[in-house]
C-alpha cells in the first residue's frame, strides 16, 4: 500500500494541486479528461 499525506494537511494538497501540470495529470488519470487550463485556484486561508 502506498503511503499518502493525510487530508488534514491542507497545505500539502494546496501546494501539489496548485501546480497546473500536477492538477491536469491528476484529473486526466482519474477522469480521462485532458484539461486546457492556465491557472488553478485554491481557497484562501
Amino acid at each position: 500500500m502506498k503511503q499518502v499525506a493525510s487530508l488534514q494537511y491542507g497545505v500539502i494538497f494546496k501546494k501539489a494541486f496548485s501546480q497546473i501540470d500536477v492538477f491536469k495529470a491528476f484529473v486526466k488519470d482519474i477522469t480521462g479528461i485532458d484539461l486546457k487550463i492556465d491557472k488553478v485556484e485554491t481557497e484562501g486561508c
